[in-house]
């Protein structure tokens, strides 16, 4: 059977299953790569950074375990991305239990998240 006749007979999806890399499992599953995030937050920044940095935000590339810091969410990711483009982040504000609060209202006249 030759190249041509075989790619005929595989679907679409298949060949780009084939073609993509294969996902890593820790990038499948958002609880473990946030736990991953945490952990190298805890274990290399949080002592040093919440001394320095408290309430900034800093985004920590959880395959390199490399860490961005900046005064909003935004540019800590920016400056991820222009050093890593590739790179998968892990947003904490330091010095906080998270990045953000949220909430809502049931008042329909309410414009904004609470």
């Amino acid at each position: 059977m030759s190249k041509v006749e075989f790619m005929k007979q595989v679907s679409q999806e298949e060949r780009m299953a084939a073609l993509s890399p294969r996902p890593d499992p820790l990038f499948a599953d958002p609880q473990k790569f946030a736990e991953a995030g945490e952990k190298i937050y805890r274990e290399r920044y949080q002592v040093e950074y919440e001394k320095e940095h408290n309430g900034q935000f800093v985004a920590i590339d959880v395959v390199t375990g490399a860490a961005y810091i900046s005064d909003n969410a935004a540019r800590a990711l920016e400056r991820g991305r222009k050093t890593n483009s590739s790179g998968i982040f892990h947003l904490v504000r330091i010095g906080s239990t998270g990045a953000y609060k949220s909430g809502y209202s049931l008042n329909v006249n309410c414009d904004r998240v609470l």
